[in-house]
């Protein structure tokens, strides 16, 4: 077998993956109800599409062929030197791939891949999680996002300052 980055095996992955992904979505319309099927996608700003060439998933694909409804960014990794430029250019080249698929950008208190969450970017930015919270937000805002992902599997995640700016 071919190294695990060798372009033809990727390519290969890609295919059965893309497969996978056309019988996922049969099966739901099979089902007679309308059930949105969403993609969560992550990225890194040192590996532009890792996705592709980790697991071998094209999302752009996919959103072009109708297969999904939606791409959900999971977590994206910024150069820490240019957090917030970094982010805004990949929410906004994923929000221009995505076609008429619905978008969600994180604004989370961590995530599990890089664990770039709220804390980090106010740590990087520089400023409060409020503020963090209001800057993810505005982002969202400014890339026309239909929603936001939140990570909510502990109590109290999020402080009265960050529910504040997420309920305005």
């Amino acid at each position: 077998l071919p190294p695990p980055t060798d372009k033809r095996w990727i390519a290969l992955v890609a295919e059965r993956q893309y497969s996978f992904f056309c019988s996922v979505r049969r099966h739901l319309d099979g089902t007679g109800r309308k059930i949105r099927f969403l993609l969560g996608i992550y990225d890194r700003h040192a590996d532009p599409d890792a996705m592709y060439r980790e697991r071998g998933i094209d999302w752009r694909r996919l959103a072009r062929n109708g297969i999904i409804d939606g791409v959900v960014i999971m977590a994206y990794d910024p150069d820490p030197k240019h957090p917030l430029e970094s982010t805004r250019t990949f929410y906004r080249s994923v929000a221009r791939d995505k076609g008429d698929c619905q978008l969600f950008c994180p604004v989370s208190e961590y995530c599990q891949i890089k664990k770039r969450g709220i804390g980090d970017y106010a740590r990087m930015l520089g400023v409060s999680k409020r503020e963090a919270t209001r800057i993810l937000l505005n982002l969202a805002h400014e890339v026309k996002a239909d929603g936001i992902l939140m990570e909510c599997v502990d109590y109290n995640n999020y402080t009265d300052e960050m529910c504040e700016e997420l309920n305005k």
